[in-house]
C-alpha cells in the first residue's frame, strides 16, 4: 500500500489520512498487524531472524535482518504498555477473584546490571509488573511496591524471599499484610548459615589439589588408549577404569544447586568409593606382571586427598553431619520425606498446617534434647551445637511466617478459602522460562545479556498463556496488532 500525501503551497499543510495512520506506528512503514505477527513468532514460537524473514517472504513480504530485530524489540514495547495501559481492567478482574496474593521475587545478573524484580499474583496467575532495578535493596524496590498497592489495593497475603532489602519493603508498604517466607528460600538460607563456613574451605583445598581435572586428563587419556590397545588384559583394565571415572566425574544430586546439592562433598565422597576399585585394579596388575600405567596415575591421584594439611577428611566430616540435620530440617518443613522441587507448588489446608506445626514443634524439641547431649558431652566448642543453635533460631524467629494461616474472602460469587501458596516457585519458573527462551535462541547457556535486555518484557509476555488476560487486555491473539494502534 502506497500513500500520497498532499500538501498546499500556501499554508504548507499536508493533507494525510487519518485511517492510514491507525495501520502503522509513527514513523515506521510496516503495520501494527506485522509487528504483533512478527513478535508472537519471535517471542510465542521462539523463531530467529532468519526463520522470521523465511516466513514473511512466502508471503511476499521481504525485510531485512535489521528491521526483523527492530520490529522484534518494538513488539515489547507495545506489549509493555498495553499491560501497562490495561492495569485498571486487570485490577477488576482480581476484585472478581476476591483479592490477590502478591509474590515478590527478583533474579540479579552478572552482567552488572542490576536485578529484573517480578511481583505476580499467585490467584490468577497474572504477573502485574517487572522492572530491573539497581539493587533489592528497599530504597530501590520500595516505589513499585507503593505503586501496585495504590493501584490494586493492600494484598490478601505476600509470598517473599529471605531478601533484607525486599523483607524491609514488604513490612513497611504492605504493613499489616499476612506475610509467607518462601520455603524454598528459607531451606536455601538455612542450609547456606549451616554450610557456607565449613564448604567454603573444603571446596577451595579440594580445588587446590586439582584432583577433578587431573581425573578427567586421565579418563581422556585411557579412552585414547583404548583405541590403539591390543594386549586383552590392558584393555580389560583400561575398561573397568574408564567406567570407574565416569562414575567419579559424573554429577549427581536434585538439580537445585547449593545449599541442597553440595557438589564438591559429593564428589568427594565418590572418590573415595572409588579408591577400592582402583586398588585393586592396581593389584591385578602387580600380579600379571603388566603395568598399566594410567590405573597407578589414577591411584596416586585419589591419594592426594588423603593429605593431612589440607584436612578435607575432617571438613566432609563436619558437612557430612550438618547435613543429617540440614535434611531432618527439609522433612519437618514439609513433614513428609522428599525434596523441594521447584516444579512444584505447595499449597496447605488448615488441617495440613496444623500437621506442619506439629512436626516442626517435635523436630526443635529433638534439637533441643540433642543440644544438651552435644553441651554435655563435648562442650561449647562443639560444630554441632553452634548447628543445632542456627536450625533452632532460624526456625523460631520465621515460624510465622512459615505457617502463615489461610485467607478466607468476600467474592461477588460468595465466600471462599484462598490456600496461600508456601512457595515462590511460581515466579521462579517464571525466570526459567525466559531463560529458556534464550537457549532456544541462542543455542547455548550464555543467555543472561538477553534476559538483561528484553527480561522485563519476556516476564509480561507470559501472561498470554492466561486465558483471561488475553480476554481481558486483548479479547484475542487476532486482536493484537488492532489493541497496539490504540496505544497512547
Amino acid at each position: 500500500m502506497v500513500e500520497v500525501i498532499k500538501s498546499c503551497n500556501c499554508s504548507n499543510e499536508a493533507f494525510v489520512s487519518k485511517e492510514l495512520r491507525k495501520l502503522t506506528p509513527r514513523r515506521s512503514a510496516y503495520s501494527f498487524d506485522l509487528l504483533a505477527d512478527v513478535g508472537q513468532s519471535r517471542f510465542e514460537e521462539h523463531r530467529l531472524v532468519s526463520d522470521i524473514r523465511s516466513r514473511l517472504s512466502k508471503n511476499e513480504v521481504s525485510i531485512p535482518d535489521t528491521t526483523a530485530q527492530r520490529l522484534c524489540k518494538r513488539f515489547l514495547k507495545y506489549f509493555t504498555a498495553v499491560h501497562q495501559e490495561s492495569l485498571p481492567q486487570i485490577k477488576e478482574l482480581i476484585k472478581e477473584n476476591g483479592g490477590y496474593v502478591l509474590q515478590i521475587d527478583g533474579t540479579t545478573q552478572n552482567h552488572g546490571r542490576g536485578t529484573i524484580i517480578l511481583l505476580k499474583d499467585s490467584i490468577s496467575g497474572i504477573r502485574l509488573f517487572s522492572t530491573r532495578v539497581v539493587s533489592e535493596k528497599a530504597d530501590y524496590i520500595e516505589p513499585f511496591f507503593k505503586y501496585i498497592r495504590d493501584l490494586f489495593g493492600p494484598p490478601l497475603a505476600v509470598i517473599r524471599d529471605m531478601g533484607k532489602g525486599i523483607e524491609k519493603g514488604v513490612e513497611k508498604i504492605f504493613r499489616g499484610a499476612v506475610v509467607i517466607i518462601c520455603h524454598f528460600h528459607f531451606l536455601r538460607a538455612l542450609g547456606n548459615r549451616l554450610f557456607k563456613y565449613y564448604y567454603d574451605k573444603f571446596r577451595n583445598n579440594l580445588n587446590k589439589l586439582g584432583v577433578k581435572g587431573k581425573l578427567e586428563e586421565l579418563r581422556r587419556k585411557a579412552k585414547t588408549r583404548l583405541k590403539t590397545a591390543s594386549d586383552p588384559f590392558t584393555v580389560e583394565i583400561l575398561k573397568e577404569l574408564v567406567c570407574v571415572l565416569d562414575d567419579v566425574l559424573t554429577s549427581s544430586g536434585e538439580g537445585l544447586g547449593y545449599p541442597f546439592d553440595l557438589s564438591k562433598l559429593r564428589f568427594y565422597e565418590r572418590c573415595l568409593k572409588a579408591e577400592k576399585s582402583v586398588e585393586q585394579l592396581v593389584e591385578r596388575c602387580i600380579k600379571a606382571w603388566n603395568r598399566v600405567a594410567i590405573a597407578y596415575d589414577v591411584r596416586n591421584v585419589l591419594k592426594r586427598l588423603h593429605n593431612p594439611s589440607y584436612m578435607l577428611a575432617k571438613y566432609a566430616e563436619i558437612l557430612q553431619e550438618r547435613g543429617v540435620w540440614f535434611k531432618k530440617a527439609r522433612d519437618a518443613l514439609r513433614w513428609k520425606n522428599g525434596p523441594i522441587p521447584l516444579s512444584t507448588r505447595v499449597r496447605w489446608s488448615d488441617g495440613e498446617l496444623k500437621a506442619a506445626r506439629k512436626g516442626i514443634d517435635a523436630f526443635l524439641e529433638e534439637i533441643s534434647l540433642n543440644k544438651k547431649e552435644e553441651l554435655a558431652f563435648k562442650g561449647t566448642g562443639s560444630h554441632l551445637l553452634r548447628a543445632f543453635s542456627t536450625i533452632e533460631q532460624t526456625f523460631t524467629e520465621n515460624i510465622e511466617r512459615l505457617l502463615a494461616p489461610n485467607v478466607e474472602v468476600q467474592t461477588p460469587k460468595g465466600k471462599r478459602v484462598i490456600r496461600l501458596e508456601r512457595t515462590n516457585n511460581g515466579v521462579e519458573q517464571d525466570f526459567r522460562s525466559i531463560r529458556r527462551h534464550g537457549r532456544r535462541l541462542k543455542g547455548n547457556k550464555d543467555v543472561e545479556g538477553l534476559v538483561q535486555k528484553e527480561g522485563v518484557g519476556l516476564l509480561l509476555l507470559l501472561n498470554m498463556g492466561i486465558d483471561e488476560y488475553v480476554k481481558t487486555v486483548y479479547g484475542s491473539w487476532d486482536k493484537m496488532g488492532k489493541r497496539f494502534a490504540e496505544v497512547k
